[in-house]
């Protein structure tokens, strides 16, 4: 994959590009069943103050449908599975690092003044609406909760693996 670098928005610039209607309408159809209120962390969005990001790091949507349905040719399990909530649609967004090799990270636990002044990817911009990748970009951010939520749920995992570590050290994890 080759980044064009020509092309730098953020989710903070995209903002001001689409109304919260018509990312609420993203929202209820690429996620039905969150029925929460994502307005006031649109608007927030677009106001959160510029942030330096490292300059290699993109923010890319991936997904549709997993491939496990793909191997097994079992798209009607795939229907069947999103109707009864048992699947979401397949859909993420990650930090992408296109060095030697592309490396997707997980959005989870890094601030949220950073992601949304991170580009995103020319390939999510080519082929994704403003409304969906700021759908998208909500809903995998408010995953945990609101940002203070975010942050006692990454405290106590990372608690659990510096004891996980110990264990480990103390041969008694395995025993």
């Amino acid at each position: 994959m080759v980044m064009n670098k020509t092309i730098k928005l953020t989710i903070r610039e995209l903002i001001p590009l689409t109304t919260f209607k018509n990312v609420s309408r993203a929202l209820k159809y690429h996620y039905p069943v969150d029925h929460n209120n994502y307005e006031k962390l649109f608007y927030r969005l677009g106001k959160m103050q510029k942030f330096k990001v490292k300059p290699d790091e993109f923010l890319e949507i991936y997904g549709g449908i997993p491939p496990y349905y793909l191997e097994d040719n079992n798209l009607d399990k795939f229907i069947k599975d999103i109707k009864d909530e048992m699947n979401d649609t397949g859909y993420g967004i990650n930090i992408l690092k296109p060095k030697d090799k592309l490396i997707h990270w997980s959005m989870s636990f890094v601030p949220w003044k950073k992601l949304a002044n991170m580009p995103i990817s020319h390939d999510t911009l080519c082929h994704y609406s403003f409304e969906d990748i700021i759908a998208h970009f909500i809903w995998e951010i408010t995953f945990y909760g609101n940002e203070k939520q975010m942050n006692k749920q990454k405290n106590i995992i990372f608690e659990r693996m510096r004891e996980a570590k110990k264990q480990i050290k103390k041969d008694k994890l395995l025993k």
